[in-house]
Order: structure tokens, then sequence, then C-alpha cells
């Protein structure tokens, strides 16, 4: 039995950016602004500037905990993990495609863990529930 063929699978392409010193962070992402009926799957413009804000500032970053809301494609984070020092980072979404991309780009930059020592990364997917006409990230 022949299946559907998803156009979105096709419509993506790697970036890799430039952190302002030797480091790079590559990520898979969408072509399209809208992909499997989010805007998560590509980076965004504010993105670059908040990582160059990050830069500039790594004292605040290192060796912190760190939780991102709504991590998207996860530039922002990866940028603070490969350049910040971070003790841990939490990356999260709420949207199953963004949260299955945003493992495979931390795949791509941050080698595994060796046992007893490195950076702690996590990834979760929040659950978005309705609150007083209101969506809220926690149940």
């Amino acid at each position: 039995m022949a299946t559907p063929h998803n156009e979105d699978e096709d419509r993506v392409c790697y970036k890799s950016y430039h952190l302002g010193n030797s480091n790079y962070v590559s990520l898979k992402e969408s072509t399209q602004m809208i992909s499997n009926g989010t805007t998560g799957l590509i980076t965004w413009p504010a993105a670059h500037y908040f990582v160059d804000w990050c830069m500039e500032n790594k004292h605040l970053f290192e060796g912190r905990h760190i939780l991102e809301l709504g991590s998207g494609s996860g530039l922002a984070g990866l940028a603070v993990c490969c350049g910040c020092n971070p003790a841990s980072f939490c990356f999260t979404d709420c949207h199953e495609g963004v949260v299955q991309q945003l493992n495979e780009n931390i795949a791509i930059n941050v080698p595994p863990p060796q046992v007893g020592s490195g950076l702690c990364i996590q990834v979760l997917q929040l659950e978005l529930v309705r609150c007083g006409g209101r969506f809220a990230s926690w149940s």
C-alpha cells in the first residue's frame, strides 16, 4: 500500500552559525517559515542577536543551571552550551516535531558526555493546557 509523501520532510537544510570565537553551531532547519504546523523548525533573526549578547556576557552563564522555554531549532541554547560553559542546560518546546529536531541538533553539536564530567543537557516536551482562556505550559 502506498503511503502519502510528506513534502515538509524534504524541505530541510543545514546551516552553520559562527559564535564570534572559534566555535560554530550547525543546525538542521526547515526551509519553510511554517512547517508541520509550527514556526519552531527555523532560526528566527532575534536568536542571532541573543547569541551575540550571550557571547558578550559569557560570565552570566558560566557554571549556571539554565532552563530555556521554547528552544525552537536550538541556536541560542546550543550557543550557550558550546560557548559559555554552563553546568547544565534544559531545552524545552511544546511541539513534538520541534523536540525531535532539537534532539538531532544537539547530537550534531554536543559530543556524548563522559561519565562523571561535562555538561548535563536535558530536553523536555512541554504540554500546553488552557487556563482561564489563556494557554499555560504547566498542568
